[in-house]
Order: C-alpha cells, then structure tokens, then sequence
C-alpha cells in the first residue's frame, strides 16, 4: 500500500505528500494535501478515499500420463473501500496554495501485498 498522487488542470491541481509509502493494516497513513488554484472555486469539498483490491493469477498443469493441458486463473476481489469528507469550504476557495495536514488509519484485517512464484 502506499504512493503519491498529483492532478492538475486548467485552474490548478492536488498533490499528496506522504511521510512513507508502505503502511501495515491497521497503521496510520500521515501527509499533507497541497491545493494550488489559479481561480476561484465556489462551494467545494475535500474527500479521502481508500481502496484496497487483490488481483489473483495462478496457473495450474494437468497431466493424463499422454498429454498436459495447462489452465490460467485470474482473481480481482475489492476487499475495502472507505470514504469520507475532510474538509468542506461552505464560501468560495480563494485563488492560493493551500496544505492540509491528514492522518488516516487503515483499516484492520486487511491482506499485505506481496508476490508469489513456485519454482518449476
């Protein structure tokens, strides 16, 4: 788990800054928000969201003594999804560079990422 993200358009952009970038389940993520707008933003919100989603591949070889057939799986399976409102502006968002302290706990329960190859 973990990154860095960075969006911007015609009026301005987001990035997220992160203190690190790997976090266990049940560990807090911490980092700054930084706004940057060129123009004035009317009535607006700010929401953080979580995913966390596991992709499966395996492979599997079946042997009848005369031939092998070989099969592929795939698995995509959304385990968690959060979100919520950090900050809602009720005025007008003024044209500036904005940073917005965060700290968000991960959900418990949560698998860690990892990869897996048997040896042939």
């Amino acid at each position: 788990m973990g990154g860095t993200s960075t969006k911007y358009n015609k009026v301005g952009g987001i990035h997220i800054e992160l203190e690190k970038y790997v976090f266990n389940s049940g560990e807090a993520i911490n980092g700054n928000i930084h706004i940057s707008t060129t123009e004035t933003l009317s009535q607006c919100f700010l929401k953080f969201q979580f995913k966390g989603k596991e992709l499966t591949h395996w492979i599997e070889r079946h042997s009848n003594g005369r031939s092998t057939t070989t099969y592929h799986f795939d698995g995509n399976l959304k385990f968690c999804q959060v979100r919520y409102q950090m900050l809602k502006w009720e005025g007008s968002l003024n044209p500036g560079h904005y940073s917005i302290p965060f700290s968000f706990v991960t959900p418990t329960g949560i698998p860690g990422s990892f990869q897996f190859y048997p040896r042939s």
